[in-house]
C-alpha cells in the first residue's frame, strides 16, 4: 500500500459514483441496468425463501433463547440479514455469468458513446470479440478456473478466509473480504478491457502494475456500492460502466 499514489487512488475511488451518475443521464441504459438488477434480485429472493424455510426451526429457537436478554429481536433481524445477503452473493455469481454478454455488450455501449470506437473495431479485426457461449461452458470454466488456480497454489488459505469472511461473519464480513482486495475488485471490474485490448497475462499484469493505485481506488469505491443490500444488485452493473469510463479516460490513448 506505500507505493499507491494518493491522487490517482482517490481518482478512481469516484469512478463508481460517475458510472451512476452515466447510467442516470442514459435513459437505455438505465432501463437496461434495472432490467438486469430486478431479474438477480428475483433469484435472490428465490434462494432466500429457501433458505430461511430450512433453517426456520434453528433461527426460531435461537430468538426465542435469546428473549429474556432482549436481544431475541435483534437475533432474528441479523439471521434475516445474513440469509439475504448470502443468498445474493450465490444469485449474482449465478446471474452474471449467465448474462455476460448482457454485460460485455452494456460496456461495449459505453466506448461507442465516449468516442472510443476504434476499441471495439480492433477487437473485432483481432477475432477478440465476444462470442456467445452456453451456461455450461461459462460454469466449467468458472469452475475450472477456480480449481486451477486455489487448489494447486498457495491461495487456498487466502480463498478459505474470504470464504469465512463471506459467509460467517454477519453484515460486516463482505465488506472486510471485498476492501482486504481492492486491487483484485478493481482490476476484475476492468477484465472487459483487457480483453478488448487483447492483452496476454504479462500485458495484463504490466497494465495492473501501471495503474495499480487507480484499480486501489476503484476497487474500493466499487467495495462500497456492491455491498449495499439489494442496492447492490443495480450498483454492480453501474460500477461496470465506471470501470469503462476510468479505461476510456485513462487507459485508452486518444
Amino acid at each position: 500500500m506505500s507505493s499507491l499514489l494518493p491522487q490517482q487512488f482517490f481518482k478512481g475511488t469516484f469512478f463508481p459514483l460517475r458510472g451512476a451518475v452515466f447510467i442516470l443521464n442514459h435513459p437505455l441504459f438505465l432501463k437496461h441496468t434495472v432490467t438486469l438488477a430486478i431479474q438477480e434480485l428475483a433469484l435472490t429472493f428465490f434462494l432466500y425463501f429457501f433458505y430461511a424455510l430450512a433453517t426456520s426451526s434453528v433461527v426460531a429457537v435461537t430468538t426465542i433463547f435469546n428473549l429474556p436478554t432482549g436481544f431475541g429481536p435483534m437475533v432474528f433481524l441479523v439471521a434475516q440479514f445474513t440469509m439475504f445477503t448470502q443468498s445474493n452473493m450465490v444469485a449474482a455469481w449465478v446471474f452474471r455469468r449467465a448474462n455476460q454478454e448482457d454485460l460485455n455488450g452494456m460496456i461495449d455501449a459505453v466506448y461507442s458513446v465516449q468516442g472510443k470506437h476504434a476499441v471495439i473495431l480492433k477487437a473485432r479485426l483481432r477475432g477478440r470479440f465476444t462470442r456467445a457461449r452456453s451456461l455450461p461452458y461459462i460454469y466449467r470454466r468458472t469452475l475450472t478456473n477456480l480449481f486451477r488456480t486455489y487448489f494447486f497454489s498457495l491461495y487456498v488459505p487466502k480463498v478459505l478466509i474470504r470464504f469465512f469472511l463471506n459467509f460467517g461473519i454477519p453484515i460486516i464480513g463482505p465488506y472486510i473480504a471485498s476492501f482486504s482486495n481492492c486491487g483484485g475488485v478493481g482490476f476484475g471490474y476492468n477484465n472487459r478491457f483487457m480483453d478488448l485490448s487483447g492483452f496476454n497475462r504479462n500485458q495484463a499484469i504490466i497494465n495492473y502494475v501501471h495503474h495499480k493505485s487507480m484499480y486501489y481506488g476503484f476497487g474500493f469505491g466499487a467495495s462500497v456500492l456492491d455491498n449495499l443490500p439489494v442496492m447492490g444488485s443495480l450498483l454492480f452493473y453501474s460500477n461496470s460502466v465506471g470501470a469503462a469510463l476510468m479505461s476510456c479516460e485513462e487507459m485508452v490513448p486518444n
